[in-house]
């Protein structure tokens, strides 16, 4: 039985092994990881793994420039081995829409970013095969790619182990304990344990946790879809990723010569991370499929080989909350990325580590992702009017 430690972190997710791991580098090794079931079968499990800087506001620009660095050299930050393919990413705007990718560009090239707007040549260049027009815009950003999530999350928590963190799974946190302002326990349905410091990283959870301490975090869980193809011509792992904003898809190379593409048709559903329906149906599936040929056509007679449907918590402006909750000393919230959180998981480990054994970040200002901003008004929108959801 676990008596008393410094921090719980609830969630072992990507976020949560971050966090773990981050805390243990800065000297904080009495750390306990509770996670319901096993680690990443959230959130985590069936991410797409993307690793892209395309965003619309400073903070999540900076994050997202940030979190690429340690990916690109994690084993020097790190010291294990995580799969990083660097292909860049490929971004395709509608007519109405060229305005705000320049926009966008401007501002991440002010941040650092190697991004450049690029004529429809060069885009069929890097895509071969691409269907372009004239009237459509393109951005190519360098550094962009895509990862393994389970190589991550299972490095994260073999390191944190190494420093001491317990990782403790199938273990469902039942409630949280509060005494004059502040957390004070956190009880499971095997052991109770005293700590000063809670950080909600559960995902999809989130309002649930939140809920225990009379929290109401504004935060849905939504679902992302997932489809795996099998093109006719082995498909190079070294291509980019491509954001295709008029059709509403993006797509990657997938080991083995594969394409694994996401988007697509939105279905209106209520979710419950608890019980939901992982897989992808025919219509969505064939809805995805006829875009991605829309765009290019060498996907015209790929084969369907799997999919999946994942879950994860969004806010209203679809960007995540960061920090302490104000009026509950102790209780700090890592969560409602909106399926942006594998990218942005390395730095937000050590955002979150800075702000438990600092009392404030270093790395860069999180002010801006207070929960706060949803009683002040000042949301993080984004310049996109097709898919807000890119950021």
């Amino acid at each position: 039985m676990i008596e008393k430690t410094n921090v719980v972190i609830i969630g072992g997710g990507i976020q949560g092994a971050s966090i773990a791991y981050n805390l243990t580098d800065m000297d904080i090794s009495d750390v306990v990881l509770l996670e319901k079931g096993e680690l990443g079968s959230g959130s985590t499990g069936k991410t797409s793994a993307v690793i892209r800087q395309h965003y619309s506001n400073e903070v999540t620009i900076k994050m997202s420039m940030k979190s690429r660095i340690i990916f690109e050299n994690f084993l020097e930050e790190v010291g294990e081995r995580v799969k990083f393919v660097k292909t860049g990413l490929l971004i395709c705007v509608p007519e109405e829409e060229i305005k705000n990718l320049e926009g966008n560009v401007s501002l991440q090239r002010s941040l650092g970013l190697d991004v450049d707007v690029i004529t429809p040549g060069e885009a069929s260049r890097l895509q071969p095969g691409i269907n372009v027009n004239e009237s459509m815009g393109f951005a190519f950003e360098q550094s962009a790619g895509y990862s393994e999530p389970y190589e991550l999350i299972q490095a994260y928590i073999k390191r944190a182990k190494e420093n001491g963190a317990r990782i403790i799974t199938n273990t469902p946190v039942k409630g949280i304990k509060t005494r004059d302002g502040s957390v004070k326990s956190v009880v499971t349905d095997r052991f109770e344990v005293e700590t000063k410091v809670v950080v909600n990283a559960a995902g999809p959870w989130t309002r649930d946790v939140g809920r225990m301490v009379g929290v109401e975090l504004p935060i849905e869980p939504v679902s992302l879809k997932v489809g795996i193809f099998q093109p006719t011509v082995r498909y190079d792992e070294n291509r980019p990723v491509v954001l295709d904003m008029p059709n509403g898809v993006y797509f990657r190379p997938e080991t083995g010569g594969l394409v694994l593409a996401g988007g697509g048709k939105e279905e209106e559903e209520s979710i419950n991370p608890d019980d939901y329906d992982d897989g992808v149906s025919f219509d969505y599936i064939s809805d995805l499929s006829e875009k991605m040929i829309q765009r290019v056509f060498l996907f015209k007679d790929a084969g369907y080989v799997r999919g999946w449907t994942g879950i994860d918590g969004a806010p209203p402006d679809w960007h995540p909350i960061l920090g302490e909750v104000p009026g509950l000393e102790g209780f700090i919230c890592a969560a409602g990325f909106s399926g942006h959180g594998f990218k942005l998981a390395p730095v937000v480990g050590r955002l979150i580590s800075e702000l438990i054994v600092d009392g404030k970040t270093s790395t860069l200002d999180i002010s801006p992702l207070s929960v706060e901003r949803f009683k002040t008004g000042e949301l993080l929108g984004s310049r996109y009017v097709t898919l807000k959801y890119v950021g």
